[in-house]
């Protein structure tokens, strides 16, 4: 069972060690969909290298175990991590182990993350019984929480060849959905043969039979990664394993793929300029959002800061967003790189708003 915990380095090599402890330096993390799946350092780079680049400072011990992931950037420490604070720190029971969070100055901190959808977590508390691995959530006053998604309790049960099944709970014990934009109440959750999220698998909650959700309209998230665990995106998928649509009764209905189109600076490293966010129907057709906005495009400086969002329509043009209002924002930044404003602009380019 000390596999279940543990997480061996598979890529590059260890930079330093101090006794029974390595430490490794890494560009960036893995995405995971499930607090279920443990944080996965990617990107290897050298002490040498993390002097120019942003990077996690990754401390190992000797059975492959996390101990702790730092954030910075370049020699500065930072809260800008993937999950939204500088640090987490890993200690070990007989039968579990804790994940807690720090900010950059090394008081404790919150944690975010999209499958808790708040930002009240400070204490990952993980309980194994044999095959199954529970999660209590709690927060910086020590008591337990639940998150903006409502879930009180996560389990894994371990044991399938393919991956692990995942629940959610309630605090009155009702099965709850891992979040409304994928609505699964059970679910198999699997890694592809690089060790990189792969599927999302609805399952009945009885039985454990793949089925279609009946308001979402599918029965599978797909991922896609590449070698190098840069996502790309996803599409959803029926029982059978073919692309389908979002049901009407989905949240955010009407497509079935997710598309990333990188401006690559080192796809190795997954540093990128920029790309463009594409959504496409199960026939390979362009979705455009309330038939206007067919596409985003993300542009960042070369100190990673965000530099602009543009709103796209079928030519590639700029067009007025529905939702936002705005057709371009530019962010600015002082010399000392702090935010300082943005204007958003018309599709025609002319100043609409200044945000100070």
């Amino acid at each position: 069972m000390r596999s279940l915990i543990a997480v061996f380095f598979l890529f590059g090599v260890v930079t330093q060690q101090a006794g029974a402890e390595q430490l490794t330096y890494h560009a960036n993390l893995a995405g995971v969909i499930s607090p279920m799946l443990e944080y996965n350092p990617r990107a290897t780079i050298s002490a040498d290298e993390a002097q120019s680049l942003n990077h996690y400072r990754v401390m190992w011990d000797d059975d492959g175990r996390l101990l702790n992931i730092a954030y910075f950037e370049k020699d500065t420490a930072s809260d800008g991590a993937y999950y939204s604070t500088h640090e987490v720190r890993y200690t070990y029971r007989p039968d579990g182990w804790s994940r807690r969070y720090f900010n950059a100055a090394g008081s404790p901190a919150t944690m975010w993350r999209h499958y808790y959808q708040s930002n009240n977590v400070h204490h990952e508390k993980y309980t194994r019984n044999g095959d199954v691995i529970s999660l209590e959530l709690h927060g910086l006053d020590g008591t337990r929480v639940e998150v903006g998604t409502g879930s009180y309790l996560f389990t894994a049960t371990h044991g399938r060849a393919e991956g692990f099944v995942q629940r959610q709970y309630l605090a009155d014990g009702t099965p709850n959905v891992i979040f409304s934009y994928l609505p699964f109440k059970t679910s198999l959750i699997t890694k592809n043969q690089n060790g990189f999220l792969h599927r999302i698998i609805n399952l009945d909650n009885e039985t454990l039979v793949v089925k279609t959700h009946a308001d979402a309209g599918f029965a599978e998230m797909r991922l896609n990664f590449d070698h190098w665990g840069n996502e790309l995106g996803w599409d959803f998928r029926d029982t059978s394993g073919e692309l389908v649509n979002r049901a009407p009764t989905a949240e955010d209905p009407g497509y079935s793929q997710w598309r990333y189109y990188m401006t690559w600076k080192n796809r190795e490293l997954g540093l990128f300029t920029g790309f463009t966010e594409r959504l496409y129907r199960a026939d390979n057709s362009l979705f455009c959002i309330d038939e206007v906005r067919c596409g985003m495009r993300i542009a960042r400086d070369k100190e990673w800061r965000l530099k602009s969002v543009e709103y796209l329509d079928r030519n590639d043009k700029p067009v007025m967003d529905p939702t936002s209002g705005y057709a371009t924002r530019v962010y600015h930044y002082s010399d000392k790189g702090e935010a300082i404003g943005s204007t958003s602009y018309d599709p025609n380019g002319t100043p609409i708003a200044k945000n100070n």
